[in-house]
């Protein structure tokens, strides 16, 4: 029962993904909704059956992944006082967050209804979601047209997208199922029934396939296989300077987009980059390369900040110079410190080796999306991550063997 309700929630949260209920001047998405409503879930199975060990490991668990987003949210607001930051500025900084803080929440929630097991009720429900997305368009298009242009998206790369298949681009969840698809691989040796939910995801995953992201799925699990093969100790040890690194390397790319790197790849090189020379060479204008430089704050480069400056409505596809600009100089240190040294260290030290590597596959990932688009704050994506990492790490804790209790789930009914 509690299985049934769950996968009707969660396949719900992953397929409405438009669509909001609107209250006075907010409005509230649906997928959100439904994400809360887990979350409440959750919460009733645990007054009906207590199990604190499991609850106390996930708070810690989600704790950890919350920091690269709560402490930005600390000092933007430090930020938002002393720039006096218009009200809307601040509001879609705040929410960016809460939403992020949601789908943490709803990964904690499936891990504590149904063990290291809800990894598969979360996964099995986003591809129900993709695959009913797919069926409604081959209903309206025909198949013979869906799988044509299905094919010429994939022999070509994502070089061309046919206008029906383009509407299976739904970037949340293309990213989000990279996560996946980096989480089968990594641990495949321990996954039941594997080529089946490999199978699975790999199709979902192609059906809006993005470029960037299947460049991060390959670097990130080969990464992963490379430090297999040396002892635990050594492993922690370089996945933390390939993390440290990648936060100097990260500003370095800063630096050089600030000092016209998208002006060379277009004009020199006659690389199409999708509008982004002319939308860093104005953002240029509202940040500098400075230790003084204190940023402007959680929500500033949004889509509604390009609309009031008259630019067209694109997202700023680069979350390194976003979280730059937002967070100025120090901060983004301390985001980036957070984000890719930091979990990877405490998921090394509490769930071991595998839980470890897995974590830095999904860092490296996420970091090359960063590079060109704008997955920080993506709730699904979020999702993928967290529930992945938090599953790996109670298989790999040991507390299998001293508390049953954490993962039977046959009793688990309302």
């Amino acid at each position: 029962m509690a299985a049934f309700v769950y996968m009707a929630l969660a396949t719900a949260m992953f397929f409405w993904i438009k669509g909001e209920i609107r209250l006075g001047d907010f409005g509230f998405m649906y997928q959100f909704i439904f994400g809360a409503i887990i979350v409440l879930f959750a919460l009733g199975v645990f007054l009906v059956r207590p199990r604190l060990g499991l609850a106390k490991k996930l708070i810690q668990y989600s704790f950890i992944l919350s920091v690269p987003y709560y402490v930005p949210v600390l000092l933007s607001f430090m930020i938002w006082i002393g720039v006096l930051a218009e009200y809307r500025i601040i509001i879609r900084g705040f929410f960016l967050v809460m939403y992020v803080f949601l789908g943490i929440g709803v990964s904690a929630a499936t891990l504590y209804i149904f063990g290291e097991r809800g990894i598969w009720y979360c996964l099995g429900s986003m591809i129900i979601a993709n695959m009913l997305r797919a069926l409604l368009l081959i209903g309206t298009a025909g198949f013979g047209q869906f799988l044509s242009e299905f094919l010429e998206l994939i022999l070509s790369f994502a070089n061309e997208t046919g206008s029906v298949i383009a509407q299976m681009e739904v970037h949340d969840q293309t990213f989000a199922f990279g996560f996946f698809l980096v989480f089968l691989l990594v641990c495949i040796k321990d996954i039941r029934h594997r080529y089946l939910w490999l199978f699975l995801t790999l199709v979902s995953f192609l059906l809006g396939l993005k470029r960037i992201a299947a460049i991060g799925t390959a670097v990130a699990v080969i990464t992963a296989f490379v430090l297999h093969f040396f002892s635990e100790k050594t492993a922690q040890k370089i996945a933390v300077v390939i993390a440290c690194l990648s936060v100097l390397v990260s500003f370095i790319y800063i630096v050089a987009v600030h000092n016209g790197l998208f002006v060379f790849l277009e004009n020199r090189l006659n690389i199409n980059t999708m509008f982004r020379k002319t939308l860093y060479e104005v953002l240029s204008q509202y940040y500098e390369i400075s230790v003084t430089y204190m940023g402007r704050g959680l929500g500033f480069s949004g889509t509604d900040w390009l609309k009031f400056r008259g630019m067209p409505a694109i997202e700023i596809h680069n979350d390194f110079l976003r979280m730059y600009v937002e967070l100025g100089f120090v901060g983004y240190f301390v985001w980036a410190w957070c984000h890719f040294v930091l979990r990877i260290k405490y998921f090394f030290l509490k769930g071991g080796k595998k839980t470890g590597l897995l974590c830095l596959a999904l860092s490296v990932y996420s970091y090359i999306n960063y590079i060109t688009d704008n997955t920080l704050f993506y709730y699904d994506a979020n999702i993928a991550f967290s529930i992945s990492v938090m599953a790996c790490c109670l298989k790999n804790t040991g507390e299998r063997n001293k508390e049953k209790d954490y993962y039977e789930t046959e009793k688990i009914s309302l």
